[in-house]
């Protein structure tokens, strides 16, 4: 599924990354929607630096054609309800948790967790857009633009100081 989804290379992305650098990263990033394209700003030990959403997206190995994928985000976050399907009729009242699922969903949710949507804390629960995330790779999978899940996901980290920080490998190198 990783594959039909072309975020095989998401998964086996593998980088050791510097704490430090990351919270910086999270306390001082900005984003400019204003703009005619938006941008990321940050600093590092005094630099500024800045990247559009498109060249964040082509260097999260998404490439141009990733851009013009349907964006998870630009959609509700999904009611438990609707990952039904994702359990045996007997684990069906333990929607949007990870207890009883399907191995499949299980492994891509902890998968996910690691990689492309990583989350620190309750590992019991599935939140937020990730939800979405998992119904999308319902076979035979739906596409979605990656790096726009990306770019949104720290987007949503940068705006609530309780959330990990995430995406450290990809982030700091």
């Amino acid at each position: 599924m990783c594959k039909t989804l072309k975020i095989y290379s998401m998964m086996e992305y593998e980088h050791p990354w510097n704490t430090k650098i990351i919270a910086q990263f999270y306390a001082m990033v900005y984003f400019d929607v204003e703009s005619e394209e938006e941008k990321m700003y940050w600093r590092t030990e005094g630099d500024l630096y800045s990247i559009s959403y498109t060249n964040f997206a082509i260097c999260m190995c998404c490439g141009v054609s990733d851009l013009t994928q349907f964006s998870i985000h630009s959609e509700e976050v999904i009611d438990v309800r609707q990952m039904k399907f994702m359990y045996p009729r007997n684990e069906r009242g333990g929607w949007g948790k990870v207890k009883g699922m399907y191995t499949y969903y299980s492994v891509l949710n902890r998968l996910f967790r690691k990689t492309i949507a990583p989350r620190g804390g309750n590992n019991t629960d599935i939140f937020l857009h990730p939800r979405n995330l998992l119904v999308r790779t319902k076979p035979p999978g739906e596409k979605f633009c990656i790096g726009h899940f990306i770019w949104n996901e720290i987007k949503a980290i940068s705006k609530n100081p309780i959330k990990s920080c995430g995406y450290g490998p990809y982030l700091d190198d």
